[in-house]
């Protein structure tokens, strides 16, 4: 008897990894809307104090980068970010290998902070754009999003749940708006997102992040550049190749 019975997208692998990560979101969300809502803490103190502002604001503090990863905005937001890492995160963990996962993660968001800093500094942030600080894991996404699409290229994604597209557009589309998106509002969301991405984007085009696998494969090519200078003539009754 045949069966009809509709059969959806397999569901992402859910690791303890990626349960360990959404159970310390999610309380920590938890504990910022008890202190947001309930114990009503003020722009400088509390949980305002744990987020991330810009250095015009005058509420910068050096640990905000960091805390600020573990804070979101609205229910929505937060909701839709701990949607985003659950279909992410698995792929990307067993494609990569745990080890090498936490590696990107680190080096991506670290690089996220560093770009945003500088950019900060220079004051390619906005001044108007002081007043909204920066919450979430939105570079950790933009990073596994561009390891998963440039990683696996040919791998389909469903756009809103219904569309499939190939892996690799919506990662190089995923660059784009984050590139437009600060060029237009440059705040500290859209620059933390565009740093994200960056990140990824050199993780993968570096052989995984290891600087190893990029120094090996620069002298590859330097090696390659120098035999290529060298001609093989034919020579002797033996045809020999002699190199000159």
């Amino acid at each position: 008897m045949q069966n009809n019975q509709f059969r959806g997208p397999p569901s992402p692998p859910v690791t303890p990894l990626l349960k360990g990560t959404l159970t310390v979101l999610i309380v920590a969300y938890l504990l910022q809307l008890v202190g947001q809502n309930w114990l009503q803490s003020g722009p400088n103190s509390g949980i305002e104090n744990l987020k991330l502002w810009s250095f015009a604001s005058g509420h910068w503090q050096p640990w905000q980068p960091f805390t600020a990863l573990f804070l979101n905005g609205t229910v929505l937001e937060a909701f839709f970010d701990w949607l985003f890492l659950f279909f992410l995160m698995g792929p990307v963990e067993q494609l990569v290998g745990k080890k090498r996962y936490k590696l990107s993660m680190v080096f991506s968001v670290t690089l996220a902070i560093f770009v945003v800093t500088m950019l900060d500094l220079v004051g390619a942030i906005s001044p108007g754009a002081a007043s909204a600080p920066f919450t979430g894991v939105t570079p950790a996404l933009l990073a596994m999003l561009v390891i998963f699409g440039f990683s696996m290229p040919n791998a389909q994604i469903l756009l809103f749940f219904v569309l499939p597209i190939k892996a690799v557009w919506i990662a190089r589309v995923s660059g784009l708006l984050s590139l437009l998106m600060f060029l237009a509002s440059r705040d500290l969301t859209s620059a933390m997102a565009l740093g994200g991405w960056t990140g990824g984007f050199i993780w993968v085009r570096t052989g995984g992040g290891s600087f190893r696998r990029l120094m090996l494969r620069f002298r590859k090519k330097k090696l390659e550049k120098e035999l290529g200078r060298f001609t093989v003539i034919q020579g002797g009754k033996n045809n020999d190749p002699t190199i000159h």
